[in-house]
């Protein structure tokens, strides 16, 4: 078979990159635990190139798998190696590599523990799906703080433009007040001329009285009142005793001068 193509032992498919990935690592995992003849049948087996993985260890992988389904530290070192010993055989018989998982079975001392749950391929792709997710975001964040230093410089740049742009606008309030001030003193004299001639509260040629200036004052508010000083008194009484002549009107005024608050509008429709 060429061109990653798995011999016929194996299946009729193409090998996909992770799967040759799985076997450089069951490779590797095999010569680390002196199973040198059962790694040998593999790579003879195996038409995939069997080449080093890096950042990538079998046991590490598989010890990663175990804590988050909540193995504690204590059993994971205990159970974590024979666990995969036997996956790893499983997964050999299951590609059809009998010689290698025959080799691996001669060379182990022990036999070989019964494992439940996932198999060697699930966890294998459990794990590189999350080093993919783990890598996305890594360049996600890269691009973003590459993206951050190209809008450094023109952040500069804006705020070089406000910068100018504030001091403009405190020497045009620096004037604004120069020229007020320039002003007042003006001002100041004419209404000095004004006091001194005569206004309402002051005494013509003298100084300022007291009294503050109203522009109507409160001899002027009832001056043309029609029924003179009495109709002017009746004004200043706006309530309903003021009134007189509405008998209807006396007996509502008695029991809603009584109420306050939300009870008015339920009494005054009751009169109603």
């Amino acid at each position: 078979a060429e061109n990653g193509m798995i011999r016929n032992d194996f299946a009729v498919t193409c090998a996909p990159r992770k799967m040759a990935e799985l076997f450089s690592l069951v490779h590797s995992f095999l010569v680390a635990n002196d199973q040198a003849k059962s790694a040998k049948a593999l790579k003879k087996g195996c038409d995939s190139e069997i080449s080093a993985v890096e950042g990538a260890d079998l046991l590490a992988i598989y010890d990663a798998h175990l804590a988050e389904n909540g193995m504690s530290d204590k059993k994971r070192a205990k159970k974590a190696l024979p666990a995969l010993l036997s996956l790893v055989n499983s997964f050999l018989e299951g590609k059809e590599l009998e010689k290698a998982a025959k080799a691996l079975r001669k060379g182990l001392e022990t036999e070989l523990v019964e494992v439940d749950g996932d198999s060697l391929e699930e966890i294998y792709a459990k794990h590189a799906k999350s080093s993919a997710g783990k890598k996305r975001k890594a360049d996600a964040s890269d691009s973003d703080s590459d993206s951050e230093e190209e809008e450094a410089p023109k952040k500069k740049k804006k705020d070089k433009k406000s910068k100018k742009q504030e001091a403009k606008a405190e020497e045009a309030d620096s004037e604004e007040e120069a020229a007020t001030k320039s002003e007042t003193p003006a001002k100041a004299e004419e209404e000095e001329a004004e006091v001194a001639e005569g206004t309402p509260g002051s005494k013509k040629g003298g100084s300022k009285t007291n009294t503050p200036f109203q522009r109507i004052t409160n001899d002027q508010v009832y001056a043309k009142v029609k029924g003179g000083q009495a109709e002017k008194d009746r004004l200043l009484d706006n309530t309903f005793e003021s009134k007189s002549g509405d008998g209807y009107g006396s007996v509502a005024s008695d029991i809603l001068i009584q109420v306050r608050g939300k009870d008015f509008r339920h009494e005054k429709d009751r009169l109603l």
